[in-house]
């Protein structure tokens, strides 16, 4: 006996027709009555996502020799090190700081952008996209150009409104 219907974890939502969707998330086009809102928040809390730890200095640092490819170029300065080549080792080991210096600093930029990127945008944030898109009010579209040309995958359907094709932009007042 096969079974149709799909766990929401498991559903295609992207290919399901709107008043699907709709249907099967119990809302409308004008969104959720403030009680009903209400209630959501309280059963299943807010809609943000966990927040994790940002990586300290020292764990990012000692991560950029966690390689095989740096074990090997430590063992070959170690080695060069035993049998008096200092030029060499010297050479091996700096090679090895250069990276560790690059991984870090690639790393550290990729950590900061993650963290401030979780975060909300706050009132100046917002103030200034109304100031880049004037007249743009809360869920309306920004004509972007390039998702009009932009090669779909089968089944996946693009949201116009107003003639608009790409992003909605969502402001909460």
């Amino acid at each position: 006996m096969q079974h149709n219907e799909s766990t929401p974890e498991t559903l295609a939502w992207h290919a399901l027709e709107e008043d699907e969707i709709f249907s099967r998330l119990q809302t409308s086009r004008g969104g959720l009555a403030a009680e009903e809102a209400a209630r959501r928040l309280a059963q299943f809390g807010p809609n943000v996502l966990p927040a994790k730890k940002p990586r300290g200095v020292l764990d990012i640092t000692l991560h950029q020799f966690k390689s095989p490819l740096i074990y090997i170029l430590m063992a070959a300065g170690l080695i060069s090190l035993l049998i008096g080549d200092l030029k060499d080792a010297g050479f091996i080991f700096l090679v090895v700081a250069i990276n560790a210096v690059i991984g870090f600093a690639q790393e550290w930029k990729a950590e900061q952008s993650a963290v401030n990127t979780a975060e909300p945008p706050g009132p100046a944030e917002l103030l200034q996209r109304l100031v880049q898109y004037p007249g743009l009010l809360p869920s309306m579209s920004v004509e972007n150009p390039a998702a009009r040309n932009r090669p779909r995958k089968p089944g996946v359907r693009s949201r116009v409104q107003n003639g608009h094709h790409g992003m909605v932009f969502g402001i909460s007042r």
